[in-house]
């Protein structure tokens, strides 16, 4: 089967999700579109002289003890997986539905090959009104002389029964990517209307992220994808052609790739896209993959501190960009080729490293762990807040008994506005001191797996 010249030869530039503070938002990376030469580069990045062994997924029927972990795996025995030896994907069987699914057939799990920890909800068909979908009645499974296995679905719309739906999943041998392919026939004598062609997807544990957009964002996006980053894996989805409209809730997305589709009788279309796993919990791992995925050369970059406080991220900016990429522990990546700055908060100086094709680079920082400790998140807010409130509740009480007369009952309110002024700040010192032995033993660990 074509690969759709590896489903990104159209994608003129793709981007990734930001680093995890709010404010943050998408970097945008441009690449070249060209055929995938993934396992060549990945050879190339290899400390080992023995040459490759080819790549090759496989389809199965899960099996009981097979089930992912992760907050979001929904994948029970009976279900199909499709994976190689980086990711893992599960379709749910026929007679089943997950979520706003109105059949089995669809992606319900999706994770990293070796953490095996899925944090997606489900991705599933989606014409541009709710609940207008592919609804699935038959499901195969296959494989392809290159290493390629795949499993597709059939069945039809969900209002329209002479609406013929049929999706292909295929995974390739040394991919990261699952390359989804729908067509959509019209079988009937009768014109047939669709409002779009694309996906729902809910994110489950993964924050969304788009290009130009904060974590987290609601509503209308348009970019080279869609994604999330969640605690253990990170996931993007962009079409093959390059462009992916999308409208986002608080937890999920509806992705359009092709509005107002009119099919005569007997005519009919199809679309196709690409949904990435990365390895890490970051977006370094989300433009790696799509710039691996796209043909451009990587090189490898590993950055080296002198302590890291444990779920902390390194971030990432590439000579001309101004949004940063996140790394994530082990902090070693295949990054696009060129410039970067390397920061880290806490961090008295940024770094810079070239990055070149195939090639290892190296960045060190030294870590101030006082500048750790100051940032270190402490709910002083809420604390604040109740010494405030109980120190002017006791003031506007002094008043009120002060002008009365009743001077037994002034002092009474000192003593008490006192006492929970007391209260506040010993909160406050006790969350820093327990805040402080957190951070040192995190920092005493880090340096002893240097």
């Amino acid at each position: 089967m074509r690969r759709a010249t590896w489903t990104l030869a159209s994608l003129a530039c793709l981007a990734v999700a930001a680093c995890p503070a709010p404010s943050d938002v998408t970097p945008i990376i441009h690449v070249d579109p060209r055929a995938a030469q993934r396992l060549n580069w990945l050879a190339k990045l290899s400390a080992s002289s023995e040459p490759a062994q080819p790549a090759v997924a496989r389809v199965h029927v899960m099996k009981e003890g097979e089930q992912l972990g992760g907050p979001n795996a929904v994948g029970r025995p009976g279900d199909l997986v499709l994976e190689n030896a980086e990711v893992v994907f599960v379709v749910d069987q026929l007679g089943s539905s997950a979520g706003f699914a109105e059949s089995g057939g669809n992606l319900v799990d999706a994770a990293d090959a070796h953490q095996r920890k899925d944090e997606l909800g489900q991705m599933f068909s989606y014409f541009g009104t709710f609940p207008r979908q592919g609804v699935y009645e038959t499901l195969s499974t296959g494989g392809d002389v290159d290493g390629a296995a795949w499993i597709e679905a059939k069945g039809r719309e969900l209002y329209e029964p002479k609406l013929a739906v049929t999706t292909r999943y295929t995974l390739h041998g040394p991919d990261r990517a699952l390359l989804v392919e729908t067509t959509v026939e019209n079988t009937g004598d009768v014109p047939i209307a669709l409002p779009s062609l694309g996906d729902a997807v809910q994110w489950g544990a993964a924050e969304k992220v788009a290009p130009g957009k904060p974590r987290g964002f609601k509503g209308a996006a348009s970019g080279p994808y869609v994604g999330g980053v969640g605690r253990f894996v990170s996931y993007a989805l962009t079409s093959t052609e390059g462009a992916v409209e999308s409208i986002s809730g608080s937890s999920w997305t509806d992705t359009a790739q092709r509005r107002d589709i009119k099919l005569g009788p007997r005519d009919k279309t199809d679309y196709a896209r690409v949904f990435i796993v990365g390895e890490r919990p970051d977006t370094s791992s989300l433009v790696g993959e799509l710039t691996l995925a796209a043909g451009k050369p990587v090189g490898s970059l590993t950055v080296v501190t002198s302590a890291m406080v444990t779920g902390a991220r390194v971030q990432l900016l590439a000579e001309g960009a101004t949004e940063p990429m996140t790394l994530a522990s082990p902090f070693t990546a295949n990054v696009p080729v060129g410039r970067y700055v390397v920061s880290v908060p806490g961090s008295p100086s940024p770094a810079s490293v070239e990055v070149t094709a195939g090639g290892e680079a190296k960045a060190t920082l030294r870590v101030d762990h006082g500048r750790q400790l100051l940032e270190a998140r402490v709910p002083l807010g809420p604390l604040a807040f109740l010494g405030a409130w109980l120190l002017g509740w006791s003031v506007g009480s002094m008043a009120v008994l002060a002008k009365a007369a009743n001077w037994d009952r002034v002092l009474s309110s000192i003593a008490f506005g006192g006492t929970g002024v007391l209260f506040a700040i010993v909160m406050v010192w006790t969350s820093l001191r327990l805040e402080r032995r957190r951070l040192l033993e995190s920092l005493s660990l880090a340096e002893r797996r240097m």
